[in-house]
């Protein structure tokens, strides 16, 4: 009886023309890919990032300019109703607290310069749907916001008797000591320091609380408005400076 030869079994290899790397080749055997190129998504973050306005939204000029004078007028109105209210008048740690008030003040006005310079040379974003008289009225509330935003602290340095620092570093002098009111206030319209500081005061601290105050109220429900109810962007694009979808 013969014996069959027994035949090793043929044994097929898959060919590969070269080494696979899991991590960057883009597909393995209809596998994606296991390791996201992040520093590409960051590149992609930041060119996004419109740094001047646009038809859809404000660039980041326009943004930092908005929260610094935002922040500037709520620490500063917290500041003062704290001192009125928990502060012993006349004391060392009271006109402390009223120095770095009227600082902050007359600080704030060089940033509301520049958020009109800004606002003068760029584009302003187009208006959210809604009616004419809607558009009217936002209008009006933006206009009286820059108006209070100016008299607002100029009316307290003006009524100030002390001198004052711009951004705590450089001082000023008082304004009863200024050339402005000198010879043209005093000695051109001969209104005496007594009579002026008691005017400048009436509008810092009566009229100007109430006024910025509403038009504060006004301004921030209505950018909530837009986001609860509307669900639209004009909240959205006063936060976030990366260009939509639309922008050109």
């Amino acid at each position: 009886m013969r014996r069959g030869r027994c035949r090793p079994a043929k044994l097929h290899h898959a060919v590969i023309s070269g080494p696979i790397d899991v991590f960057r080749s883009p597909h393995v055997h209809g596998m994606p890919d296991v390791v996201p190129d992040r520093t590409q998504r960051r590149t992609s973050a930041v060119s996004s990032i419109s740094i001047t306005n646009t038809r859809d939204g404000y660039g980041l000029i326009a943004i930092t300019l908005h929260w610094i004078v935002a922040a500037a007028f709520i620490v500063n109105y917290a500041l003062i109703y704290w001192t009125q209210w928990y502060v012993e008048p006349r004391t060392e740690e009271y006109f402390g607290l009223l120095s770095t008030h009227t600082a902050i003040g007359v600080s704030v006005v060089v940033f509301v310069f520049l958020r009109v310079i800004s606002r003068w040379m760029q584009p302003v974003p187009e208006d959210a749907p809604g009616t004419r008289l809607e558009h009217l009225g936002a209008h009006a509330v933006h206009i009286l916001l820059y108006i209070a935003m100016f008299v607002t602290p100029l009316t307290g340095y003006f009524g100030q008797g002390g001198p004052s620092q711009l951004f705590f570093a450089i001082e000023i002098p008082s304004f009863q000591n200024t050339w402005l009111f000198q010879t043209v206030i005093d000695g051109g319209l001969g209104i005496s320091w007594e009579s002026w500081e008691g005017v400048m005061d009436y509008i810092h601290k009566t009229i100007a609380p109430w006024v910025v105050g509403l038009l504060i109220l006004a301004h921030a429900g209505a950018a909530l408005f837009h986001h609860v109810v509307r669900r639209d962007r004009v909240l959205i694009r006063m936060i976030d400076p990366r260009k939509s979808s639309n922008s050109s």
